[in-house]
């Protein structure tokens, strides 16, 4: 099962939650790739740690291309059986507490994977319960530990979250 994680890599988007469990009870049968929506070099805190990560032969990888347009970005998108969209606010910055808290900046992450039908893991807010209740998107998570029983219930249940 490929599962993705595509966008911003920092701490608001629970990156560092998702390698802690690669190193620490993921499970065999997921592979996680990350994707970065703006290519990262040596100076990103986390492009050591997947890479070594990635080496060690821990199932994960970093994705770090870019893409020319929207059609090729979906298209790559469309590989994965499932999508990771997380959101941890840091209310210390001003623009990382309220505007992560009420789904990440927006979440355009969210709505393509949604688009694309892609059954995704997100963390608790109140709109998405209300959706993830009229309609089968994925599963909402309280804590970064519920990720891996969210990834199995998904595995589960994969044709009725691709509905």
């Amino acid at each position: 099962n490929l599962v993705i994680h595509s966008g911003s890599i920092d701490y608001w988007t629970g990156i560092d939650k998702l390698l802690d469990l690669i190193k620490n009870g993921w499970p065999d049968n997921f592979f996680l790739v990350i994707h970065s929506k703006h290519k990262i070099g040596t100076a990103n805190k986390f492009y050591a740690e997947i890479n070594e990560l990635s080496a060690m032969s821990y199932p994960v990888m970093l994705h770090n291309e870019s893409f020319n347009d929207l059609d090729e970005y979906y298209e790559f998108l469309s590989n994965f059986d499932i999508a990771v969209a997380l959101y941890y606010p840091n209310y210390n910055n001003r623009f990382l507490g309220k505007n992560i808290e009420y789904v990440g900046l927006s979440s355009g992450k969210l709505a393509t994977y949604l688009m694309l039908g892609i059954p995704s893991i997100s963390t608790f807010d109140e709109t998405l319960q209300k959706c993830c209740n009229k309609i089968p998107y994925g599963q909402i998570i309280d804590k970064p530990d519920d990720i891996l029983l969210a990834l199995c219930k998904i595995e589960r249940n994969a044709d009725y979250y691709k509905q």
